[in-house]
């Protein structure tokens, strides 16, 4: 298993376990969370656009489970051949935490 296989694999089971916990109710994301959620809702994925969103949060964020989270996806996206499973499965979470755009249904 290589080095990027690990980190995606770390970041689809915490991204799974963190919109399993958001929809149990025994997770509720912070304000600075529901912020860095809907910064990344409007970004195209890539290494460089998730660290800047990471990078323009509170500190604290990162230390907060979606932080942890984000800051996961980065060390993912380093690497080529991210698994494109863990990338959908927090799409799916960053959209759960934000609310529609102007327009959408």
């Amino acid at each position: 298993m290589t080095l990027n296989d690990t980190t995606t694999t770390e970041l689809h089971d915490a991204v799974s376990a963190l919109l399993q916990d958001f929809r149990a109710g025994s997770w509720l994301p912070t304000p600075a969370e529901r912020g860095l959620a809907e910064g990344l809702a409007r970004a195209r994925w890539s290494m460089q656009t998730v660290r800047a969103q990471l990078r323009d949060q509170p500190e604290s964020v990162t230390s907060d489970p979606l932080g942890q989270v984000v800051t996961t996806t980065v060390r993912a996206l380093a690497s080529p051949g991210t698994n494109a499973a863990a990338l959908l499965t927090l799409r799916v979470l960053v959209d759960a935490l934000t609310p529609p755009q102007a327009g959408e249904g």
